[in-house]
């Protein structure tokens, strides 16, 4: 088991590991599966023209014309204003951003770890784990790590991280055009990306692993069965 497999237990390290842009995805469906979890009210009211024009889908913004040459310029120049978070700032001082999100959320939809694409961030301290009555368990110092990753989350204007991500659909497509994918649209690699850190199941409880000699392996068969994405 690599420490990327179960690092994703936390539920924070989605965000770093799509760059801040895979959260765009959260963004696009949150509103939709919100309304599908609320029970709905039902109430007769008479229609009318105002009361139906709201029920429309509401257009996505248009694409700008951006070449992937010039998107890490523009990026960083539309991206500042999303969060006022410095950790943010220095993560969009990295180079070669959108083809860095193409591909690993691509990984991540194939199952495979993005963790090559991730050079931006780099974890203050090693995975550790502590020994209780002869077993070992993930130490909760070992999630802290990614704090910052929520943190940053929080400082985001989720409305302009949407925004931004339909902008610059054409050099998101470019980079994916890039990665070996010509003719494909790269949004349903997206939404699959999603489909699978959401197959990771939130645990509350502690832990367990079992040592190896470089490494550990989870205790429960379904966390050791995850994808390495």
């Amino acid at each position: 088991m690599e420490e990327s497999k179960k690092v994703f237990l936390t539920g924070t390290i989605i965000i770093v590991l799509l760059v801040g842009a895979l959260l765009i995805y959260f963004l696009v469906i949150s509103p939709a599966r919100k309304v599908e979890e609320e029970p709905l009210k039902v109430e007769e009211i008479k229609p009318t023209e105002e009361v139906e024009s709201l029920g429309e889908k509401e257009p996505h913004p248009q694409a700008l014309e951006i070449s992937l040459a010039e998107s890490d310029r523009r990026l960083r120049e539309m991206a500042r204003s999303l969060s006022l978070h410095p950790q943010f700032a220095r993560w969009l001082l990295t180079q070669d951003i959108i083809q860095k999100f193409v591909a690993t959320v691509n990984n991540i939809a194939q199952g495979q770890s993005p963790r090559p694409h991730l050079d931006f961030f780099k974890l203050p301290e090693k995975f550790k784990v502590i020994k209780k009555n002869g077993r070992f368990y993930i130490d909760p110092s070992s999630y802290k790590r990614y704090d910052v990753v929520a943190d940053v989350l929080a400082s985001l204007d989720t409305e302009g991280c949407v925004r931004l991500y339909w902008q610059f659909q054409k050099p998101i497509q470019a980079a994916y055009t890039e990665l070996g994918y010509p003719n494909q649209d790269f949004h349903p690699v997206l939404l699959q990306a999603i489909e699978e850190l959401l197959a990771v199941p939130v645990i509350e409880e502690e832990i367990e692993v079992v040592p190896r000699v470089t490494s550990y392996l989870f205790r429960r068969e379904d966390l050791e069965k995850l994808s390495d994405a």
